[in-house]
């Protein structure tokens, strides 16, 4: 992978970038590798449910990687048998939040047969730049007249 200087287009070596935050305009507060490790994420192995709602509200598009949450321990095998059963007859889901790769995400917990299926939640930041990629790939697919195969024509029968 090539990483360029998205002004420039120039390549810029792994050991020159740097991460930090835009506070302003061309204004950035950059951040050393010490103090991204202190305010680093913690996995904390806990879903945290924070409410239920019907699974008609919510816009698939947002759902992006499904997985299967695993209690740990009896009290978790129960208290997620509960929730199971509560949740499959008011036919709801819940969203959660829980960290992944040091990073909180927003999920749904859904009944799936005998099961629990979380599923993560895209951001509408990440919706835009799904769709922005998108509709730049139809754009490069779909020749414009005039553009694209400038081979001669034949002609059937010649």
């Amino acid at each position: 992978m090539v990483t360029v200087n998205a002004g420039t287009r120039e390549e810029v070596e792994r050991g020159d970038l740097v991460k930090g935050f835009q506070v302003a305009k061309n204004e950035y507060v950059l951040f050393t590798k010490e103090e991204l490790d202190l305010v680093e994420t913690e996995s904390t192995k806990i879903l945290d449910i924070e409410k239920f709602m019907l699974r008609s509200s919510i816009d698939r598009l947002y759902l992006d990687t499904p997985y299967h949450p695993v209690p740990s321990g009896k009290a978790g095998v129960e208290a997620l048998a509960v929730i199971r059963e509560a949740m499959r007859k008011q036919q709801m889901v819940a969203i959660g939040r829980l960290v992944l790769s040091q990073r909180e995400r927003l999920c749904t917990i859904e009944v799936e047969e005998d099961a629990l299926q979380m599923t993560t939640l895209r951001t509408e930041a990440e919706m835009r730049r799904s769709l922005t990629q998108d509709r730049r790939r139809k754009a490069k697919t779909v020749a414009r007249p005039g553009q694209g195969d400038r081979s001669p024509r034949r002609r059937a029968g010649r």
